[in-house]
């Protein structure tokens, strides 16, 4: 049916798939992201973007490394890092490496931040790196406060308690950038 529909016929059929999920509609957008027609390609490209679970992870990933439009590949890295940011059954390790991928690709002051704030979810010491080795970026710290904020994330990071009555050190909560 949808082989047959107008393009933009096609386009509302794909922004709705994004919001309702499922392995059909995901399969559905992976075509429509590869389609000739550039207004199709959008509009999967914005569902996907819309995407409620993490299944759209590589997809997202993969579009912020080589969409078609640079602002698809900010739409795409910023629901990538949404998507990432969700509760999880992740390993520290592979969230962190996850949210490293994105500072790679990440070329705005805002992506970054998002990193930065989604980092403070990640109790590894690798997160707490990236986030020291951000703390001169001019760009990132242009907000009045800025610097005190991350800050304020590296010493959070440290503030882990142990509830456990046991006497051992449990992974630190972040707390995240403010």
């Amino acid at each position: 049916a949808l082989d047959a529909a107008s393009v933009d016929a096609k386009c509302s059929i794909l922004r709705s798939l994004g919001r309702l999920g499922g392995d059909k509609a995901l399969a559905t957008l992976r075509a429509a992201v590869k389609d000739k027609d550039a207004t199709i390609q959008e509009a999967a490209i914005r569902s996907l973007a819309s995407w409620p679970d993490a299944a759209a992870i590589p997809d997202l990933l993969e579009l912020a490394k080589s969409g078609p439009k640079d602002n698809l590949k900010i739409i795409a890295l910023q629901s990538y890092l949404r998507l990432v940011g969700l509760p999880s059954p992740r390993k520290a390790e592979e969230t962190f490496a996850m949210y490293k991928q994105a500072m790679d690709l990440a070329t705005r002051p805002d992506e970054k931040k998002q990193v930065l704030g989604g980092l403070g979810q990640v109790a590894h010491v690798e997160a707490l790196k990236m986030a020291v080795a951000c703390l001169d970026d001019k760009a990132l710290a242009n907000a009045p406060g800025q610097k005190d904020r991350q800050t304020t994330f590296i010493y959070d990071w440290g503030s882990g308690s142990d509830d456990t009555g046991k006497g051992q050190q449990k992974a630190p909560k972040f707390k995240g950038l403010l």
